[in-house]
């Protein structure tokens, strides 16, 4: 599926609002439901400070990705239409930013919210080295991993597996499939997109080459 780029203008203050999604549609829904339910974001409370309804703002598409386009790709197409010194841009801050960028940052809302910034760039660099999870094998980072393992696709497959686990949310009932190439169970809906990885193509070659 296309990503888009988009621009939420407003005919009230001729403000804007520069983003992304893979599904226009549905994502220009959200921002008008999120207006009507008077969602708390600086964004909506803008608008509702001056009067504005959904039938108020313009969306247009700025420019179309192709599915396969990476997440620096999109965040570099939406910057280039992000002026931060425009003050009719709503945007906060723009998508990319570089290592030292984004430790600023952190250093900043430590600061702002009264708490010891002490991680250093070895500390950083760890935090954000790839990891598998060692249930699911999912492709994740060391500081999103706790969070990860409690996602539903790693504790359905936890369960299914066999894992001891501890009480959490009930599951959604979703049926559980082996993939025969390479002997793991995975969600149903999830074996397409399975199929698409590195491990399972190879896996697949070698399966040919044996017989």
């Amino acid at each position: 599926m296309p990503i888009s780029i988009y621009r939420i203008t407003n005919s009230k203050d001729s403000s804007y609002y520069v983003g992304s999604s893979v599904c226009i549609e549905k994502r220009i829904r959200a921002h008008k439901q999120r207006l009507r339910n008077h969602d708390m974001q600086p964004l909506y409370k803008h608008y509702r400070s001056i009067g504005c309804t959904d039938s108020d703002l313009k969306f247009e598409i700025l420019e179309t990705l192709p599915s396969e386009a990476s997440r620096f790709d999109k965040i570099k197409a939406e910057d280039k239409y992000i002026d931060l010194n425009d003050s009719n841009c709503l945007n906060t801050y723009k998508s990319f930013r570089s290592d030292e960028e984004m430790r600023e940052y952190s250093r900043k809302i430590h600061i702002k919210r009264n708490i010891p910034y002490v991680m250093s760039k070895e500390n950083y660099d760890k935090s954000i080295a790839p990891k598998l999870c060692p249930i699911c094998s999912t492709k994740t980072s060391i500081s999103n991993l706790r969070r990860h393992k409690k996602s539903a696709y790693c504790r359905t497959i936890r369960d299914a597996l066999g894992y001891e686990s501890p009480p959490t949310q009930p599951l959604i009932n979703r049926q559980i499939i082996d993939c025969e190439v390479c002997n793991i169970k995975m969600l149903k809906e999830c074996y397409l997109k399975h199929t698409r990885t590195d491990n399972h193509i190879n896996n697949l070659a070698t399966v040919e080459l044996a017989d």
